[in-house]
């Protein structure tokens, strides 16, 4: 008889919303419950590396907070590493594992896994190899698997062949997937891999479970799931269907009872304050290849309504199904390649002035009235970025927009203020332009290009359309004596958008033109900080 796993993974992919800050009675609780139901493993958290924020203790998972719990011995404990702090540890990816885990006779933790691109594979290899020295059991969990040709994949699955992993599991990153996309996935990597198959699922368009199901019966053996769904955007199948899809299909007997329970006094009362799970938002995202983390930051922001949402989403859809089958951003540089000046010179604009740069974050909002205050009494050039309303519109010298789907979102905004805006007039839609015919647009040209930045009289080359970037240009070309920067807040955890925006400011230092930087809220970028109340700044 074939002998499935299931892993919920609840506290791990949940933990995004909190900071991996649960309770330790609803820990206990759930572990507990875990055991009766018969799951096979918890996955209690990540383990990452200490860094200059706060995250809780399941951002850590370390040997002696698991030890803190009464674990029952039929239930298995899971922790996952991201591969980049694997692959990018100055001592090298073994030295990481070791860094991070001890012998396995000495843990408690008896499974890891390493959530991995394509790319990052081979660069795994002896982090892997260290990690089944240890004794560990290993799952090799393999990104966006969507995005890769068969091809690709049964090239992964040769080289997969050759290394100590335990399950090689792929991952339904952007919620596309049918259930013949899964069974074409698992005969690709059944081409050179003889081991345990699992899948992980999203459920952007309600085929979480019928995915995983199908996976079953295409021969996966090891599934994971999350009770109530939890997770980030739309959420992941739910532990509780695949329980009873697992009972009914006759290879499992698993007691849901304790389960629900836990649900109803714990879990739904999250959901209701963290508001993961599938809607029509995130069906249209799945449907089209736009990355879920899109749609959930338009929806956890309160200027963003129905017409606004479905208006950018059309946009994303009506600009090539193809180039967004990735993230919105990392997708978008292809609209601006190719050399584009504007048409306002900003030669001096700011010459030998302080430019501020102003983001709408929840640090930038906490501190509004001590920025206020910082722009009163040392009158610094302000560029507002995007539609922030932390300042009034008064102590704002400028706006900067650059993305034409936010632009498409915002226009109705900036027809409200009087506030001037640059933006890259060239890289905007037709309809775009023509909602933005009554705004006062400074038009500041923009390229982009992978690692290059520039910034020039009328336009700037930056590494990434993103309005930071694209401001911090604008702040230098103008003469800026040096570039403040207020809400520059940073994202939690292996966030790809903390690690974009890091590497754009290292691209800036490195530039010929580039002006000292400091932020004067708290930030988790590196970058110079200072305090805003300081009588020095």
């Amino acid at each position: 008889m074939t002998i499935h796993t299931i892993i919920d993974c609840t506290f791990r992919d949940g933990g995004y919303y909190n900071q991996w800050a649960f309770e330790r009675t609803l820990v206990q609780n759930y572990i507990s419950v875990m055991a009766e139901t018969g799951v096979d493993y918890v996955e209690l958290g990540f383990r990452f590396f200490a860094g200059d924020k706060f995250m809780g203790p399941c951002a850590f998972t370390t040997d002696d907070y698991i030890r803190s719990f009464d674990i029952p011995k039929r239930l298995g404990v899971a922790v996952m590493v991201n591969a980049a702090d694997l692959t990018n540890y100055p001592e090298g990816p073994a030295a990481a594992v070791h860094k991070l885990f001890r012998q396995r006779a000495d843990s408690p933790v008896q499974l890891v896994r390493i959530a991995a691109h394509f790319r990052e594979i081979v660069k795994l290899e002896p982090a892997i190899h260290a990690l089944a020295e240890l004794g560990y059991l290993i799952g090799l969990n393999l990104m966006q698997i969507g995005e890769r040709t068969p091809e690709e994949i049964v090239e992964l699955s040769r080289v997969a062949s050759d290394l100590p992993i335990e399950a090689l599991y792929f991952a339904d990153s952007l919620g596309g997937l049918d259930p013949s996309d899964v069974s074409n996935i698992i005969a690709s990597l059944k081409a050179h891999w003889s081991g345990p198959i699992g899948i992980h699922t999203h459920d952007n368009m309600g085929r979480a479970l019928a995915n995983s199901v199908e996976a079953i019966r295409c021969g996966a053996t090891w599934i994971d799931a999350t009770v109530l769904g939890m997770g980030r955007g739309p959420g992941n199948v739910r532990t509780e269907y695949m329980l009873i899809e697992m009972n009914r299909l006759g290879i499992g007997k698993y007691n849901i009872t304790p389960l629900l329970n836990l649900l109803n006094k714990h879990f739904v009362p999250m959901q209701r304050e963290f508001g993961w799970g599938p809607n029509p938002y995130y069906y249209l995202s799945g449907s089209y290849g736009i990355h879920p983390t899109y749609i959930q930051e338009m929806m956890s922001d309160p200027r963003y309504g129905q017409e606004e949402i479905l208006g950018a989403i059309e946009f994303l859809r009506t600009n090539g199904r193809d180039s967004y089958r990735r993230s919105f951003l990392d997708a978008s540089r292809n609209l601006f390649t190719g050399e584009s000046r504007g048409g306002f010179n900003i030669t001096n604009w700011a010459q030998g002035r302080d430019v501020l740069l102003v983001s709408g974050s929840p640090e930038a909002e906490r501190h509004k009235d001590g920025v206020a205050a910082f722009v009163r009494r040392a009158n610094p050039v302000v560029i507002g970025l995007n539609l922030t309303k932390v300042l009034p519109d008064e102590l704002l010298t400028a706006r900067a927009a650059c993305h034409p789907v936010r632009l498409l979102m915002d226009a109705a905004h900036y027809r409200e203020s009087p506030v001037p805006v640059f933006v890259p007039v060239a890289r905007l839609d037709a309809s775009v332009r023509g909602s933005f015919a009554d705004v006062k647009m400074l038009d500041y040209g923009l390229t982009v290009e992978p690692g290059a930045f520039e910034a020039e009289s009328d336009y700037a080359v930056a590494p990434a359309p993103l309005v930071a970037a694209y401001a911090l240009a604008i702040a230098t070309a103008a003469g800026a004596r040096r570039i403040l920067l207020a809400g520059f807040d940073g994202y939690f955890g292996d966030d790809p958008r903390s690690h974009e925006m890091d590497a754009i400011f290292d691209v800036y230092g490195q530039s010929a033109k580039a002006r000292p930087l400091v932020a004067i809220t708290p930030s988790r970028y590196h970058v110079p900080q200072t305090s805003v109340y300081s009588p020095d700044l």
